[in-house]
This record gives structure tokens, C-alpha cells and sequence, in this order.
């Protein structure tokens, strides 16, 4: 009965010390995947910055085009002008929303990987003491089958 007990109890630690290395093996990967995705914010980030920049040139550009509306070419110049800019706002709000996307994903995807980690370890810890009870339920028994009646109280009593 003990060995058998004991035998459950290294099985359990096996199966903890396999979810140990599988929440490893994920945190690593979501680690690999944060990198990638902050690699992937920081180039959104720099092209955003540089749509910013050269919406800021254009915004220049079309008020001197605004100055010189008597010339039809200049006319023309604001139209593209202001049709790049529009363009160049649209890609920002773009890569806006790409980063905002790629860091909600990030967070949720820890979030949950970590709530299934915490949730294996707590089950097996609930595991691990009802398995405790029981063993020490089974030697009051074996015990009071030994004693007789005096060790039926005993049991009665820890209960």
C-alpha cells in the first residue's frame, strides 16, 4: 500500500516536473515571440515615424502650394500633394492599429499561457494533499484494524 503510494507520489512528481519543463518550453517561445513581436513594433514604430515626418514635409509643401493658387501647375502639386498626405495617414493609422494589434496578442497570449500555468501547479497541489489525507486515512485504518474497537474511536476522532 505504501509503495503504491509511493509509487503515485513519484509519478505525481514526474508529471509536475514535466509541467515545469512544458510552462518552460512556453514561456521560452513566448519569450522568442515578444522578441519578435517588439522587433516587429520597433520597425512600426520608425516607419511611423518616418510617414510622420514626411507628412509633416508635405503639410509644408501644400502650403506653399496654397500660396501660388493662381497657377494651375501649382493647383495640381496641392491636389497630389494632398492626396499623399491623406495616403501616408491612412498607412499611419495602419500601422497604428498593426501595433496595437501585436501588443494586445502579446499580452493576452501570456496572460493565458501563464493562467493555464498557475491553474496546472494549483491542481496539483490539491492533488498532492487529498493524496496526503488519504495515506494517513489508510494507516488509521490499518491501525485501528490492528487495535480493535480503541482505534475506531481514534479514526472517528481525526475525523
Amino acid at each position: 500500500m505504501t509503495m503504491d503510494l509511493l509509487t503515485r507520489l513519484e509519478k505525481s512528481k514526474e508529471a509536475y516536473d514535466e509541467a515545469v519543463k512544458q510552462s518552460e518550453r512556453l514561456i521560452t517561445i513566448a519569450e522568442k515571440r515578444e522578441k519578435k513581436h517588439i522587433e516587429q513594433l520597433a520597425t512600426l514604430e520608425a516607419r511611423r515615424a518616418e510617414e510622420v515626418r514626411i507628412a509633416e514635409e508635405l503639410r509644408g509643401k501644400i502650403a506653399e502650394a496654397k500660396k501660388a493658387e493662381e497657377n494651375l501647375h501649382r493647383k495640381k502639386q496641392l491636389r497630389k500633394a494632398d492626396m499623399r498626405l491623406q495616403e501616408l495617414q491612412r498607412r499611419m493609422e495602419n500601422a497604428e492599429e498593426a501595433y496595437r494589434h501585436l501588443w494586445d496578442e502579446t499580452t493576452d497570449g501570456l496572460k493565458l499561457r501563464l493562467e493555464k500555468c498557475l491553474n496546472g501547479f494549483a491542481m496539483w497541489g490539491l492533488q498532492t494533499v487529498k493524496w496526503l489525507k488519504l495515506d494517513s486515512l489508510e494507516w488509521r485504518l490499518m491501525s485501528a484494524k490492528t487495535s480493535g474497537s480503541a482505534g475506531h474511536k481514534h479514526i472517528v476522532m481525526y475525523c
